[in-house]
Protein backbone atom coordinates (compact mmCIF):
# COMPACT_ATOMS: atom_id res chain seq x y z
CA UNK A 1 0.00 0.00 0.00
CA UNK A 2 1.27 3.15 -0.90
CA UNK A 3 0.16 6.42 1.18
CA UNK A 4 0.89 9.77 1.06
CA UNK A 5 2.03 12.13 3.57
CA UNK A 6 2.51 16.05 3.04
CA UNK A 7 5.59 17.51 3.71
CA UNK A 8 6.69 20.48 5.31
CA UNK A 9 7.34 22.04 1.62
CA UNK A 10 4.09 21.09 1.26
CA UNK A 11 5.06 18.22 -1.20
CA UNK A 12 3.80 15.34 -0.97
CA UNK A 13 5.93 12.29 -0.03
CA UNK A 14 4.64 8.63 -0.87
CA UNK A 15 5.51 6.25 2.14
CA UNK A 16 5.49 2.75 1.88
CA UNK A 17 3.26 0.30 4.66
CA UNK A 18 3.15 -3.28 4.55
CA UNK A 19 0.42 -4.36 7.10
CA UNK A 20 -0.70 -7.51 6.00
CA UNK A 21 1.05 -10.16 4.47
CA UNK A 22 -0.52 -13.43 2.41
CA UNK A 23 1.37 -16.10 2.13
CA UNK A 24 -0.13 -19.56 0.65
CA UNK A 25 1.83 -22.90 1.03
CA UNK A 26 1.59 -26.26 0.08
CA UNK A 27 4.09 -27.58 2.66
CA UNK A 28 6.99 -28.28 0.24
CA UNK A 29 10.60 -26.92 0.69
CA UNK A 30 9.86 -23.89 -1.83
CA UNK A 31 6.82 -23.20 0.05
CA UNK A 32 8.75 -22.91 3.34
CA UNK A 33 11.54 -20.67 1.49
CA UNK A 34 8.31 -18.36 1.18
CA UNK A 35 7.19 -18.14 4.57
CA UNK A 36 10.69 -17.59 5.36
CA UNK A 37 10.64 -14.57 3.47
CA UNK A 38 7.09 -13.63 4.15
CA UNK A 39 8.22 -14.02 7.68
CA UNK A 40 11.79 -11.34 7.10
CA UNK A 41 9.32 -8.59 5.32
CA UNK A 42 6.58 -8.93 8.25
CA UNK A 43 9.54 -8.33 10.97
CA UNK A 44 10.98 -5.45 9.00
CA UNK A 45 7.38 -3.71 8.72
CA UNK A 46 5.66 -4.69 11.51
CA UNK A 47 2.96 -6.29 9.14
CA UNK A 48 1.03 -9.64 10.42
CA UNK A 49 1.40 -12.81 8.63
CA UNK A 50 -1.72 -15.03 7.37
CA UNK A 51 -0.61 -18.35 5.63
CA UNK A 52 -3.09 -20.13 3.53
CA UNK A 53 -3.17 -23.62 2.23
CA UNK A 54 -5.85 -24.81 -0.56
CA UNK A 55 -7.60 -28.71 0.41
CA UNK A 56 -7.47 -29.04 -3.41
CA UNK A 57 -4.77 -31.17 -5.03
CA UNK A 58 -4.88 -30.05 -8.33
CA UNK A 59 -3.14 -31.98 -11.61
CA UNK A 60 0.24 -31.19 -12.27
CA UNK A 61 -0.78 -31.39 -15.68
CA UNK A 62 -3.35 -28.23 -15.11
CA UNK A 63 -1.79 -26.33 -12.18
CA UNK A 64 2.03 -27.02 -13.68
CA UNK A 65 3.44 -28.12 -10.16
CA UNK A 66 1.74 -25.30 -8.57
CA UNK A 67 0.49 -25.73 -4.78
CA UNK A 68 1.18 -29.37 -5.48
CA UNK A 69 3.47 -31.78 -3.08
CA UNK A 70 4.66 -34.81 -4.01
CA UNK A 71 2.74 -36.40 -0.54
CA UNK A 72 -0.43 -34.93 -2.25
CA UNK A 73 0.36 -37.28 -5.78
CA UNK A 74 -2.40 -39.86 -5.63
CA UNK A 75 -4.61 -39.15 -2.73
CA UNK A 76 -6.59 -36.31 -1.66
CA UNK A 77 -5.07 -34.33 1.53
CA UNK A 78 -7.75 -34.21 3.75
CA UNK A 79 -8.58 -31.69 6.28
CA UNK A 80 -6.97 -33.05 9.34
CA UNK A 81 -4.03 -33.70 7.84
CA UNK A 82 -3.81 -30.09 6.45
CA UNK A 83 -4.44 -28.63 9.91
CA UNK A 84 -1.68 -30.69 11.12
CA UNK A 85 0.96 -29.24 8.69
CA UNK A 86 -0.55 -25.86 9.50
CA UNK A 87 0.09 -26.03 13.62
CA UNK A 88 3.70 -27.16 13.04
CA UNK A 89 4.20 -24.94 10.12
CA UNK A 90 2.53 -21.53 13.00
CA UNK A 91 4.63 -22.86 15.38
CA UNK A 92 7.92 -22.52 13.23
CA UNK A 93 6.96 -18.70 13.56
CA UNK A 94 9.04 -16.32 15.05
CA UNK A 95 7.73 -14.89 18.56
CA UNK A 96 6.50 -11.63 18.01
CA UNK A 97 4.55 -11.94 15.26
CA UNK A 98 1.00 -11.60 14.66
CA UNK A 99 0.19 -14.78 12.63
CA UNK A 100 -2.42 -16.65 11.54
CA UNK A 101 -3.41 -19.79 9.17
CA UNK A 102 -6.10 -20.34 6.79
CA UNK A 103 -7.50 -23.35 5.20
CA UNK A 104 -9.68 -23.41 2.54
CA UNK A 105 -11.28 -25.84 -0.76
CA UNK A 106 -12.47 -25.30 -4.48
CA UNK A 107 -10.93 -23.46 -7.18
CA UNK A 108 -6.91 -22.60 -6.23
CA UNK A 109 -6.34 -19.00 -7.24
CA UNK A 110 -10.45 -17.66 -6.78
CA UNK A 111 -9.60 -19.06 -3.14
CA UNK A 112 -6.51 -16.78 -2.80
CA UNK A 113 -8.08 -13.71 -4.72
CA UNK A 114 -10.59 -14.09 -2.57
CA UNK A 115 -8.57 -14.39 0.73
CA UNK A 116 -6.58 -11.07 -0.69
CA UNK A 117 -9.57 -8.89 -0.46
CA UNK A 118 -11.22 -10.24 2.77
CA UNK A 119 -8.21 -10.10 4.82
CA UNK A 120 -6.83 -6.73 3.04
CA UNK A 121 -3.17 -8.21 2.01
CA UNK A 122 -0.92 -5.33 0.82
CA UNK A 123 1.27 -7.75 -0.72
CA UNK A 124 1.04 -11.75 -1.47
CA UNK A 125 3.97 -13.91 -1.16
CA UNK A 126 4.28 -17.09 -3.09
CA UNK A 127 6.19 -20.03 -4.84
CA UNK A 128 5.63 -21.41 -8.07
CA UNK A 129 7.02 -24.41 -8.98
CA UNK A 130 6.83 -24.92 -12.89
CA UNK A 131 6.40 -23.07 -15.74
CA UNK A 132 2.98 -22.83 -17.98
CA UNK A 133 2.12 -24.08 -21.12
CA UNK A 134 0.62 -22.94 -24.38
CA UNK A 135 -2.29 -24.75 -23.48
CA UNK A 136 -2.40 -23.86 -20.04
CA UNK A 137 -2.10 -20.70 -17.70
CA UNK A 138 -0.14 -21.25 -14.65
CA UNK A 139 -2.27 -20.88 -11.08
CA UNK A 140 0.54 -18.33 -10.34
CA UNK A 141 -0.43 -16.53 -13.72
CA UNK A 142 -3.95 -16.77 -12.79
CA UNK A 143 -3.30 -14.95 -9.55
CA UNK A 144 -0.92 -12.08 -11.31
CA UNK A 145 -3.96 -11.40 -13.61
CA UNK A 146 -6.31 -10.70 -10.94
CA UNK A 147 -4.32 -9.41 -8.01
CA UNK A 148 -4.83 -6.06 -6.50
CA UNK A 149 -1.84 -5.42 -4.11
CA UNK A 150 1.79 -6.51 -5.29
CA UNK A 151 3.29 -10.05 -4.92
CA UNK A 152 6.74 -11.33 -4.37
CA UNK A 153 7.29 -14.65 -6.50
CA UNK A 154 10.08 -16.95 -5.42
CA UNK A 155 10.25 -20.36 -8.24
CA UNK A 156 12.27 -23.21 -8.28
CA UNK A 157 14.69 -22.07 -11.05
CA UNK A 158 15.95 -18.77 -9.38
CA UNK A 159 18.76 -20.01 -7.25
CA UNK A 160 17.11 -21.12 -4.09
CA UNK A 161 19.15 -18.23 -2.39
CA UNK A 162 17.47 -16.52 0.62
CA UNK A 163 17.58 -12.91 -0.27
CA UNK A 164 16.67 -10.28 2.65
CA UNK A 165 18.66 -7.27 3.65
CA UNK A 166 19.75 -8.05 6.64
CA UNK A 167 21.69 -5.45 9.70
CA UNK A 168 25.29 -4.57 8.43
CA UNK A 169 25.02 -6.50 5.33
CA UNK A 170 25.77 -4.47 2.02
CA UNK A 171 22.81 -3.30 0.13
CA UNK A 172 20.82 -6.07 -2.11
CA UNK A 173 21.01 -4.95 -6.08
CA UNK A 174 17.78 -5.36 -7.42
CA UNK A 175 16.57 -4.53 -11.12
CA UNK A 176 13.80 -2.53 -12.22
CA UNK A 177 13.01 -2.85 -15.59
CA UNK A 178 11.14 0.99 -16.55
CA UNK A 179 8.81 0.64 -19.98
CA UNK A 180 6.62 4.09 -19.48
CA UNK A 181 3.19 2.19 -19.23
CA UNK A 182 0.94 2.65 -16.07
CA UNK A 183 2.28 -0.74 -14.79
CA UNK A 184 5.78 0.53 -15.43
CA UNK A 185 5.61 3.53 -13.39
CA UNK A 186 3.78 1.63 -10.82
CA UNK A 187 6.98 -0.92 -10.67
CA UNK A 188 9.34 2.09 -10.52
CA UNK A 189 7.07 4.02 -7.94
CA UNK A 190 6.83 1.11 -5.70
CA UNK A 191 10.86 0.08 -6.28
CA UNK A 192 11.59 3.65 -4.72
CA UNK A 193 9.71 3.49 -1.89
CA UNK A 194 11.35 -0.10 -0.94
CA UNK A 195 14.58 1.74 -1.66
CA UNK A 196 13.45 4.24 0.97
CA UNK A 197 12.70 1.42 3.50
CA UNK A 198 15.15 -0.98 3.09
CA UNK A 199 19.13 -1.24 1.90
CA UNK A 200 19.32 -1.75 -1.68
CA UNK A 201 20.73 -0.70 -4.16
CA UNK A 202 18.65 0.00 -7.83
CA UNK A 203 19.47 -0.43 -10.73
CA UNK A 204 16.72 1.15 -13.80
CA UNK A 205 17.15 -0.65 -17.05
CA UNK A 206 15.32 0.57 -20.02
CA UNK A 207 14.76 -1.40 -23.06
CA UNK A 208 14.42 0.48 -26.37
CA UNK A 209 13.13 -2.24 -28.74
CA UNK A 210 14.97 -3.22 -31.78
CA UNK A 211 12.15 -3.03 -34.19
CA UNK A 212 12.83 -4.99 -37.69
CA UNK A 213 13.96 -3.32 -40.52
CA UNK A 214 14.50 0.11 -38.52
CA UNK A 215 17.71 0.60 -36.19
CA UNK A 216 17.58 2.50 -33.26
CA UNK A 217 19.08 6.02 -33.77
CA UNK A 218 21.49 7.52 -31.45
CA UNK A 219 19.06 10.73 -30.60
CA UNK A 220 16.46 8.05 -29.20
CA UNK A 221 18.98 6.48 -27.42
CA UNK A 222 19.79 9.61 -25.91
CA UNK A 223 16.39 11.11 -25.26
CA UNK A 224 15.55 7.62 -23.10
CA UNK A 225 18.65 8.11 -21.24
CA UNK A 226 17.72 11.99 -20.16
CA UNK A 227 14.65 10.30 -19.41
CA UNK A 228 15.22 7.84 -16.66
CA UNK A 229 18.19 9.68 -15.51
CA UNK A 230 14.91 12.43 -14.49
CA UNK A 231 12.94 9.54 -13.18
CA UNK A 232 15.72 9.38 -10.03
CA UNK A 233 14.65 11.62 -6.86
CA UNK A 234 17.31 13.65 -5.51
CA UNK A 235 17.37 11.58 -2.33
CA UNK A 236 17.74 8.74 -3.80
CA UNK A 237 20.26 9.76 -6.20
CA UNK A 238 23.36 7.67 -4.70
CA UNK A 239 21.04 4.31 -4.18
CA UNK A 240 20.17 4.58 -8.24
CA UNK A 241 21.82 3.83 -11.21
CA UNK A 242 20.23 3.99 -14.82
CA UNK A 243 21.16 2.12 -18.08
CA UNK A 244 19.53 2.29 -21.35
CA UNK A 245 20.04 -1.04 -24.06
CA UNK A 246 18.62 -1.35 -27.57
CA UNK A 247 17.32 -4.86 -28.06
CA UNK A 248 14.31 -7.22 -27.02
CA UNK A 249 13.04 -7.00 -23.64
CA UNK A 250 12.59 -10.30 -21.98
CA UNK A 251 16.53 -11.63 -23.18
CA UNK A 252 18.10 -8.19 -21.88
CA UNK A 253 16.35 -7.84 -18.95
CA UNK A 254 17.51 -11.60 -17.97
CA UNK A 255 21.06 -10.97 -19.20
CA UNK A 256 20.68 -7.86 -17.31
CA UNK A 257 19.72 -9.57 -14.08
CA UNK A 258 22.99 -12.04 -14.39
CA UNK A 259 25.25 -9.30 -14.87
CA UNK A 260 24.56 -7.56 -12.24
CA UNK A 261 23.70 -10.50 -9.67
CA UNK A 262 20.02 -9.04 -8.94
CA UNK A 263 18.60 -10.65 -5.92
CA UNK A 264 15.14 -9.13 -6.70
CA UNK A 265 13.28 -7.51 -9.55
CA UNK A 266 10.70 -5.40 -9.45
CA UNK A 267 8.31 -5.41 -12.66
CA UNK A 268 5.07 -3.72 -13.73
CA UNK A 269 2.03 -6.45 -14.73
CA UNK A 270 -0.63 -4.81 -17.32
CA UNK A 271 -2.90 -7.75 -16.72
CA UNK A 272 -4.04 -8.86 -20.20
CA UNK A 273 -6.43 -11.06 -20.76
CA UNK A 274 -5.70 -14.88 -20.10
CA UNK A 275 -6.84 -15.21 -23.61
CA UNK A 276 -4.60 -12.88 -25.26
CA UNK A 277 -1.97 -14.42 -22.54
CA UNK A 278 -1.79 -17.51 -24.39
CA UNK A 279 -1.01 -16.71 -27.36
CA UNK A 280 1.35 -13.68 -26.74
CA UNK A 281 2.27 -13.58 -22.85
CA UNK A 282 4.04 -10.13 -21.81
CA UNK A 283 7.38 -9.84 -20.84
CA UNK A 284 6.47 -9.64 -16.82
CA UNK A 285 4.91 -12.98 -17.33
CA UNK A 286 7.20 -14.04 -19.16
CA UNK A 287 9.85 -13.64 -16.91
CA UNK A 288 7.89 -15.55 -14.11
CA UNK A 289 10.04 -18.71 -14.37
CA UNK A 290 13.01 -18.07 -16.18
CA UNK A 291 14.19 -15.25 -13.60
CA UNK A 292 17.32 -15.85 -12.00
CA UNK A 293 15.78 -14.29 -8.90
CA UNK A 294 12.72 -13.54 -7.01
CA UNK A 295 10.12 -10.91 -8.96
CA UNK A 296 8.31 -8.19 -7.00
CA UNK A 297 4.92 -7.92 -9.56
CA UNK A 298 3.01 -4.64 -8.96
CA UNK A 299 -0.14 -4.24 -10.78
CA UNK A 300 -1.16 -0.66 -12.79
CA UNK A 301 -4.32 -0.90 -11.19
Amino acid sequence: MLETEITPAGQEAPMLEIRTVLCPVDFSQLSERAVELATAICRAFGARLVLHHNLDAVSPGLSMGWMWNQVHAGEQPTEASAEAAMRALLAGIPAGLEVEGRISDGQVAASLLYLEEQTGADLLVLATHGATSEAHASVAERILAGIRCPALVLHAGDGGAFAWPGEGEPELPVLVPVDWTKGGEAALAYALELARALPLRLHLLHVVEVREGKAVSGEEMEGERRRIEVAVPEDLGGMVATEVVAGAAEPEILAAARRLGARWMVVGTHSPGLLHRLFSRDTAHGLLHRAPCPVWYVPAK
